[in-house]
């Protein structure tokens, strides 16, 4: 029986049987697939250090490569070999790293082209990315310490649409924007949405304007610094911005405590400049305003409304006899789009015999005769005073100034010493017609003087006689 020979490979343990090999022939371990060239048979025994080390290195087949000596099994036989086993694996891996390679290369080229004609995120979410671009607008969200605050925009309310807070200190920003469709809105919508969100917030506000201020790179409507008391004790200090574009009205606030707003002004200032105008309302255009005319339902008279502002209510249930025994048409203010408040106004002609006077005298001495017959009615120790408005309107002028105006008109300031209730603002105006004389009055109350005062000038104006 011959004796076995173990392969070289220290961890091997398989065992030839050289009788059957001639020596010289270059053998391959079926187990471990380690090359060795057989010398002459040796007893068999394990393998010292010195002769493994002084082996003939194994060939590079054995990882996977091609020999150029021809192979044989232990049994004398030639092996025939295409690709190793490790070879195909090779293989493999390098398709698999090429695959992963192009596809990180594919998603690095994805993120730089999105990066580069997307349009500023505000990395806000879906929903405040839609709200922004709904208002015309691109906005860089601040990071931390800043945080969107959805308390600080329900404390603020309406228009307010983002609101920002940040701790250590306390400091807050809000954003604001309304849509007014078809319309530009109107200066005294801008300011009194603006003093109302700052009269829900703070008491005693004091204003500082800015002087040739900007806001989104349009003239600002307002812009001022502020000063108030707020509900948590210290004094705040902040500044306000306003303005509107292709009809949207804008705003900014910000503010921190009297102790704190040093340190966070330029950061205001930094924050508001990310809001940036966008292209979404290129082609918006505003609508021209209809002139509506209103008739007198039993004379022949008229007057125009250009700011698309007033109507006429049921005459069943609301009749102009019930505001006063000689009215004959009625108007009312009706609620105004894209607006969360509303001012309320009323317009009433009247139809007096003439005592052969000056109509304007004698419709005035109706009006304030009215009034006071209503003051006394209510408390007969009150006393109505008139003072009369000879100025320019207070407020922003009509927003249609093709109108005619050739009636003549007085404005009175009317005040009650003792029920601030009665105050208001009254415009009258007067023309004759044959034997009668047709007097208009418009009344509010005396706060929404400025949206009403150069608006009852105009309608009051425009009454004239309508052949």
């Amino acid at each position: 029986m011959s004796t076995a020979l173990k392969c070289p490979n220290p961890s091997c343990p398989y065992l030839f049987d050289p009788s059957r090999v001639p020596a010289g022939v270059v053998l391959t371990c079926p187990r471990c697939g380690m090359r060795f060239t057989l010398g002459a048979p040796q007893p068999a025994a394990a393998p010292t250090q010195a002769a493994f080390e002084n082996s003939p290195p194994a060939d590079p087949s054995a990882f996977g490569g091609m020999s150029n000596e021809p192979e044989v099994s232990p049994d004398g036989k030639p092996i025939r070999r295409s690709f190793s086993a490790a070879g195909e694996a090779s293989t493999l891996q390098l398709v698999i790293i090429a695959f992963i390679c192009f596809v990180l290369l594919a998603g690095v080229a994805t993120v730089i082209y999105f990066k580069l004609t997307s349009k500023p995120s505000s990395g806000g979410g879906e929903k405040v990315d839609k709200q922004l671009r709904q208002h015309n607008l691109s906005f860089e969200i601040p990071g931390s310490p800043w945080a969107i605050d959805p308390n600080t925009r329900a404390a603020l309310g309406p228009p307010i649409i983002l609101a920002f807070k940040r701790t250590e200190p306390d400091a807050f920003i809000g954003i604001g924007a309304k849509d007014f469709g078809s319309r530009p809105p109107r200066s005294s919508e801008m300011k009194d949405a603006l003093t109302q969100l700052l009269d829900r917030n703070f008491t005693d506000v004091k204003r500082y304007p800015i002087a040739d201020a900007t806001f989104l790179g349009q003239p600002a409507v307002e812009a001022f610094k502020f000063e108030g008391g707020s509900r948590h004790g210290p004094t705040m200090v902040g500044v306000c911005y306003s303005t509107h574009f292709k009809g949207i009205g804008y705003w900014y606030i910000a503010w921190a405590s009297e102790k704190d707003v040093a340190g966070q002004a330029d950061t205001f200032e930094a924050i508001r400049e990310r809001l940036k105008l966008e292209k979404y309302r290129d082609s918006w255009m505003p609508r021209e305003t209809p002139i509506n005319p209103f008739g007198g339902r039993t004379l022949g008279y008229q007057v125009l409304d250009g700011e698309d502002l007033w109507e006429e209510p049921d005459p069943d249930k609301r009749p102009a006899t019930g505001e006063d025994p000689k009215g004959d048409l009625l108007l009312q203010t009706k609620k105004q789009p894209g607006k969360d408040f509303s001012e309320e106004a009323t317009l009433l002609a009247m139809i007096l015999p003439s005592d052969g006077g000056d109509p304007l005298a004698q419709g005035r001495r109706y009006v304030e005769k009215r009034i006071a017959d209503a003051v006394k009615a209510a408390d007969p120790t009150l006393v109505p005073m008139y003072i009369e408005r000879t100025s320019n309107p207070d407020g922003e002028p009509p927003s249609n100034d093709s109108i005619e105006t050739p009636a003549p008109v007085v404005r009175l300031q009317v005040t009650v010493p003792g029920a601030s209730t009665f105050a208001k603002l009254v415009v009258v105006s007067a023309i004759k017609i044959g034997d009668k004389v047709v007097v208009v009055e418009a009344w509010c109350a005396w706060k929404d003087h400025e949206f009403f005062e150069a608006k009852f000038k105009q309608i009051a104006g425009s009454l004239h006689e309508n052949k």
